[in-house]
């Protein structure tokens, strides 16, 4: 965006120890007021609620999640000023916000939050702004418009990317959270293949495997360190990812085989014993609370806990918990497994928990 020249009228003295203030507000309101506009565009291009929109693939849930930051930027900036009761509550509103919202709300938060700053905090630079001309800054904000046809395009990008994941024997959670490269390099390779095949799954599979470096897989297990996860329980599995990193696959998946019904236990609010179909049933509930799409509960049940009668129905890597926990090895396990179980435990670990009920 080019610099605006804007004329601005002789400000008096005494207004001026306002300036530096007013500057932290102009810079912590920008992303706000300019996410609030691209929302409102897309719902007017598209006539309809944000809230019939599938907020749930990566780069759009990204993208929402970034409303909460000028709320909690703002509570920081203004800790130690007496606000009015409506600022408090409009950054409330922000900051409780979830994924799944309508334009209208963000729209009125922020038309609240607005016109409450600039009541609310006493300052005899607030009005010097109600002269401000903010024409300029309209007229550009106006002129910003998201085209439906990217946002149909990604969706479509998104579920084969899935696909292609479940195809080749991989959960789909990889790459998910990774960078943009993966997400790219994958769908290159689908365009350029043919099909399901074998020469496919074997470059997706150098690609997965290239990606995830010793670098990612220490900054997954970071995340695992500073999870709310009880401290023994940590340290069992930052064990296993260090296997992992010396290349001891095998302890890596039967290590971390065992730790998955514990961990939806967890995060289902579950204290006693529980029969695996009802554990299953859980967290596919949980996965769907969570906005994954149901490919993800498919891969857990047709790959994670189907049954294994004989090493003959082993699928190369792939960490089945049964297999595993019958010894059905018809090779060493090999470091796609033990991937693929760092993933799916990654994935347990990021799930926001069922709700108590009261």
């Amino acid at each position: 965006m080019s610099e605006l020249n804007v004329n601005i009228p002789n400000i008096p003295e005494s207004l001026k120890q306002s300036m530096g203030y007013i500057a932290k507000i102009s810079e912590a309101m920008q992303p706000e007021l300019l996410q609030q506009v691209l929302l409102h565009n897309l719902t007017e291009n598209m006539r309809l609620n944000l809230s019939q929109i599938d907020f749930s693939y990566p780069v759009l849930t990204t993208a929402m999640k970034q409303i909460q930051i000028p709320a909690m930027r703002l509570s920081e900036l203004f800790s130690g000023y007496q606000l009015s009761s409506s600022v408090t509550a409009a950054i409330k509103a922000l900051n409780d916000s979830a994924l799944r919202v309508t334009s209208d709300s963000i729209i009125n938060a922020s038309r609240v939050m607005t016109e409450s700053l600039l009541t609310a905090i006493r300052s005899p630079f607030v009005e010097w702004l109600n002269i401000f001309d903010y024409s300029p800054f309209q007229r550009i904000i106006e002129s910003l418009q998201i085209n439906i046809g990217a946002v149909k395009r990604h969706q479509e990008l998104h579920k084969a990317y899935l696909q292609a994941m479940y195809d080749c024997e991989w959960f789909p959670y990889a790459g998910i959270t990774a960078d943009i490269s993966l997400f790219r390099e994958i769908n290159e390779i689908i365009v350029t293949s043919r099909g399901n095949s074998k020469r496919r799954k074997a470059r997706i599979d150098k690609a997965i495997l290239a990606y995830y470096t010793p670098k990612e897989i220490k900054d997954i297990k970071k995340v695992w360190r500073n999870s709310d996860l009880e401290p023994h329980i940590k340290k069992i599995l930052g064990q296993a990812v260090e296997a992992h990193l010396r290349g001891e696959y095998v302890l890596t998946i039967t290590c971390l085989a065992t730790m998955w019904e514990g961990l939806i236990h967890y995060k289902t609010n579950v204290t006693e014993r529980r029969q695996s179909k009802k554990t299953k049933e859980d967290f596919v509930k949980l996965i769907a609370e969570n906005d994954y799409e149901p490919i993800f509960s498919d891969y857990y049940e047709n790959f994670i806990v189907s049954q294994i009668n004989t090493n003959a129905d082993v699928i190369e890597g792939v960490p089945n918990r049964n297999g595993v926990s019958h010894s059905r090895y018809n090779k060493y396990p090999n470091k796609k497994a033990s991937l693929n179980a760092i993933l799916l435990t990654d994935f347990i670990i990021g799930l926001a928990p069922k709700e108590m009920e009261v």
